[in-house]
């Protein structure tokens, strides 16, 4: 029997029967329904304007122009690191160097302050040691929050004080103080959203409570809502239904026909278009017509459809940006020459790790006939802008592989690469050093980048018996395109071993934020005591050391270093 001829029958044959089971019935049903339609509906908004702040705070943070000022001051509040956005830099600097204590305190990211007579929110965000704030309007947030209907929503900071909302909820006050401490409940847990019921002291009665945390920010959405409202729905249809229930049984009757095929109709697009989502069909739109249940349900049912298109396109977008940095990191990678190598003359093991998934650190190693050469670099920042300068010198590293005349002739040539790729808006510090195979001699040419040491492995190793390249130290490259670059050689003892290696070593950090600092790095090469360790072996002693040093921490910049050992026993073949 079709759903049709049943509500025909009801309607028909079992009327009184109907209307009284209805009528016992309806109104904890009705009030019920209401009540969870909303909390949906609350719910819904809520995520939506929350999502909005989010946008408008993203916005602001990538435009200054969005905001009346985004600047970055230290941890002391005392000190401008830099200042933009739409009202004079010398008056936000004042401006932020008065308020800042109070714009980064309590339990809330956005707060308000009153400056110069104009009411104006702020936003404060840590990033690394310093503080990341804004200014911005108050109709940024306010055109969420000023209208009223059937629900009043607040922004409210963990701190339970009020940053927006409709008339009778003022800024600055305390929640609790304007309904009661029924909302006590929705800051004594971390639950991400939820509903109560509470009562409100401004009138006693009993309101629906809904509350959502906006992801990543110290702030809440409440939405309160009467319960007399869905209530009053409920008693109102009880009440027409008993004056008016003889003329809707002959309004029923006459009706039953027209108003059933209208509403089966409604019902099975619904159904059909439910079913069509659900098998796959992404174009799905319902006419929503009327404004009844019906009506509201197919609006829903269109937003729940845009909702979840929109989530797959960004994680379609997320998946293709993750797949090409993952390609990038990879194609990166090949940059890099073998880890461990040697030769008749020389050892090489090398050590490489991106603070992302692709860095701006590289090195690699040249053997000639004469020479066994080795480059490192590391290009300021790191991530794929990086890594596409580090293509450059790549490039250019190959193009003197069969014609290398001198380190200095080499990073002149990488220094124009640099300069021409990033037109001065990156540069990359470099050491290149060429080991002669016939003599204990090496030639190394330095721009900017931090020093080798090298020592003889041998008892008692010192300090003192650690030695330095520190006789020349050109600019950094990329930063003219005239730029010069001298070398100078020195000389070095049978088995000599050499620590080429980027800043980021001194960069790691332990769970004490702690760095590894220049002291440690020696300490590495005061355990090489013998001669006849081999390079690889001495590469996994510092990696040892700065694993034990890092546990879990994250990388703060690109980390690696290379190993150089020169072999004192007679050449063999390689």
């Amino acid at each position: 029997m079709s759903f049709r001829i049943k509500l025909l029958l009801g309607m028909v044959l079992l009327p009184t029967i109907c209307l009284l089971v209805f009528l016992s019935l309806s109104v904890v049903t009705f009030v019920d329904d209401k009540k969870a339609f909303v909390y949906e509906w609350n719910q819904l908004q809520s995520r939506y304007i929350a999502s909005q702040i989010d946008l408008n705070i993203t916005r602001m943070k990538n435009d200054p122009q969005e905001a009346l000022f985004v600047a970055h001051v230290d941890s002391s509040f005392n000190n401008v690191l830099d200042v933009a956005g739409r009202v004079e830099k010398s008056q936000a600097t004042r401006i932020i160097k008065t308020y800042a204590a109070a714009m980064c305190s309590g339990l809330r990211s956005i707060t308000w302050i009153e400056i110069e007579g104009r009411m104006v929110y702020t936003y404060c965000h840590k990033v690394k040691n310093n503080y990341e704030l804004f200014a911005f309007d108050r109709s940024r947030l306010e055109v969420y929050f000023a209208e009223r209907g059937i629900s009043e929503n607040i922004l409210v900071g963990y701190d339970g004080y009020v940053i927006a909302g409709p008339p009778g909820f003022p800024i600055g006050r305390e929640l609790k103080s304007i309904v009661g401490d029924g909302v006590n409940e929705i800051f004594d847990n971390n639950f991400e959203k939820g509903r109560i019921e509470i009562k409100d002291k401004r009138d006693k009665e009993t309101y629906l409570l809904n509350f959502y945390r906006i992801p990543n920010e110290s702030l809440l959405i409440v939405s309160l809502t009467a319960r007399s409202a869905p209530e009053r729905a409920a008693y109102f249809f009880v009440y027409r239904g008993i004056i008016f229930a003889g003329a809707l049984m002959i309004i029923t009757i006459m009706a039953a026909l027209f108003a059933s095929g209208a509403l089966i109709r409604s019902v099975v697009r619904l159904r059909n278009a439910m079913q069509n989502f659900g098998a796959g069909q992404m174009d799905v739109h319902l006419e929503t017509g009327s404004k009844d249940e019906v009506g509201q349900l197919a609006g829903l049912f269109n937003d729940m459809v845009t909702h979840i298109k929109q989530l797959m396109s960004v994680h379609e977008e997320k998946a293709r940006i993750d797949a090409e940095m993952n390609l990038a990191s990879d194609l990166q990678r090949k940059f890099f020459p073998l880890d461990i190598y040697s030769n008749s003359r020389y050892q090489f093991a090398g050590f490489y790790e991106p603070a992302s998934q692709c860095g701006g650190d590289w090195w690699t190693y040249v053997e000639t006939e004469d020479q066994f050469v080795v480059v490192i670099c590391d290009v300021t920042g790191h991530g794929l802008q990086s890594a596409l300068i580090t293509s450059a010198a790549c490039a250019v590293v190959a193009s003197f592989k069969d014609d290398l005349q001198s380190p200095s002739k080499l990073m002149e040539a990488m220094n124009r690469a640099v300069f021409e790729t990033s037109r001065g808006a990156l540069n990359m510090t470099c050491l290149i050093a060429a080991f002669n195979k016939r003599d204990n001699r090496m030639t190394y040419c330095n721009a900017s980048h931090e020093p080798t040491y090298f020592c003889t492995p041998r008892d008692g190793m010192k300090r003192t018996d650690i030695n330095v390249f520190e006789s020349v130290n050109g600019p950094r490259l990329g930063e003219s395109l005239d730029a010069t670059f001298t070398e100078t050689s020195i000389s070095f003892d049978e088995g000599s071993v050499f620590l080429f290696y980027s800043d980021g070593l001194k960069d790691i950090v332990n769970s004490e934020n702690k760095a590894f600092e220049e002291r440690r790095i020696l300490k590495v090469l005061q355990k090489v005591t013998d001669g006849s360790v081999a390079a690889d072996a001495i590469l996994n002693m510092a990696k040892k050391d700065t694993n034990e040093w890092r546990g879990q921490s994250g990388l703060i910049d690109d980390l690696s270093y290379f190993i150089v050992k020169h072999n004192p026993q007679s050449p063999t073949t390689h």
